[in-house]
């Protein structure tokens, strides 16, 4: 039996925005059954969904009537991980708090103010497979025979640092291995693009204390990376994220990404739904 479940109490989130630097804050309240993962800003609301999630190259961002909360990826990666399947997130702000720049303060403080079962939830069993490619980049899946839900995601970027780490992650989805092989993977970057990136008013907010920053020989970060392959786990983190609501409407199948990033994640996101 699987069940929908929400959180017990209101939970606050306070932190800069990556890409803005702007102070911003979230709440996430409990919610019925069938709620979803619901987004309520200033006087207009919208339910996360292929509509409503859109893609950019550094992040995706959810679209709730007039207004656009950017960056929403690692908490509702972080949802999915705990298993909540129907909250309500209410916020002002233009962007979600960046945090330490991964997905676990958003896990342990929603867990922290318990999970609780709120009905039966009953998610299809994928019968269909789908693939999209996009300037070298891959996302597919398939069927099971089986309810388990899998991902396995491949990396490889023009570093010579992260050509040491491992270049591939298989992850069988639960909370525990979410918690123990994903949620404390931090966002990252390269040196070589961070100039670039500023003068488009990007990454703002970035700093070694919420990104890993990578330069042509060596981690910058004093303390290095927290696992050995926390830049490919922070890549399946930011995926399940991404793709949320097919992660919360069904079961029983494998993700397969090669490359993959927020941009053609959307597509695929938008393209699984349309068929």
């Amino acid at each position: 039996m699987i069940f929908s479940k929400t959180i017990q109490r209101d939970v606050i989130f306070y932190g800069i925005g990556l890409h803005t630097s702007a102070k911003c804050s979230l709440k996430v309240s409990p919610a019925d059954a069938g709620t979803g993962y619901l987004f309520r800003v200033r006087d207009e609301e919208a339910k996360v969904d292929h509509i409503t999630l859109e893609g950019s190259n550094l992040g995706t961002n959810m679209v709730c009537g007039s207004s656009v909360v950017r960056t929403v990826e690692h908490l509702l990666s972080a949802l999915v991980g705990l298993g909540i399947t129907d909250v309500i997130i209410t916020t002002n702000d233009v962007e979600t708090p960046i945090l330490d720049g991964s997905a676990a303060d958003f896990f342990k403080e929603l867990k922290f103010a318990g999970v609780r079962t709120i009905g039966d939830h009953k998610p299809l069993r994928l019968d269909k497979q789908l693939t999209i490619s996009m300037g070298g980049k891959m996302v597919a899946i398939y069927p099971r025979n089986d309810n388990d839900v899998v991902v396995s995601f491949r990396i490889d970027f023009d570093n010579e640092v992260v050509r040491t780490m491992p270049q591939e992650l298989t992850y069988s989805h639960s909370e525990d291995n979410y918690f123990e092989q994903i949620a404390f993977a931090r966002t990252f970057g390269f040196k070589k693009d961070l100039q670039a990136l500023l003068s488009n008013n990007l990454c703002l907010g970035g700093s070694l204390e919420n990104a890993v920053l990578i330069d042509d020989n060596r981690v910058i970060n004093v303390d290095g990376l927290r696992f050995e392959s926390e830049i490919v786990s922070h890549k399946v983190l930011d995926i399940i994220g991404d793709l949320s609501p097919v992660f919360r409407d069904y079961i029983g199948f494998t993700l397969v990404a090669d490359q993959a990033g927020h941009s053609i994640n959307n597509k695929f996101l938008k393209q699984f739904y349309a068929e």
